[in-house]
């Protein structure tokens, strides 16, 4: 049996909207846990899961403190191309500005 984690993360009988990008979904623990696997399931789960989580929320903050970023003007979310990660089939026009810090002023 293979599980098609990309099919099951756009089920429409487990999500609301499913193709739409709402992260706000996974606020207050009412998601079952085994309905969003990107890293697999039970005794086979990827081994760097662990690692992965850590290493974004380090790089997330680490460019959080450092830049602005935000959509370039009148640029949309878009659809994403399913390969083995999802990517924006155009790439995503974002502006990024570094921050200015006001530390000693």
């Amino acid at each position: 049996i293979i599980l098609s984690p990309y099919l099951l993360h756009r089920h429409p009988d487990i999500w609301t909207d499913p193709n739409d990008f709402d992260p706000d979904r996974f606020l207050g623990g009412k998601i079952n846990r085994t309905a969003f696997i990107p890293f697999g399931y039970g005794p086979r789960l990827c081994v760097g899961r662990d690692f992965s989580y850590l290493e974004g929320v380090l790089m997330l903050a680490g460019l959080g403190g450092r830049f602005e970023v935000e959509f370039a003007s009148g640029a949309q979310l878009p659809a994403g191309n399913p390969l083995v990660t999802i990517r924006p089939p155009a790439g995503m026009p974002l502006v990024v500005r570094e921050r200015v810090s006001s530390v000693g002023e």
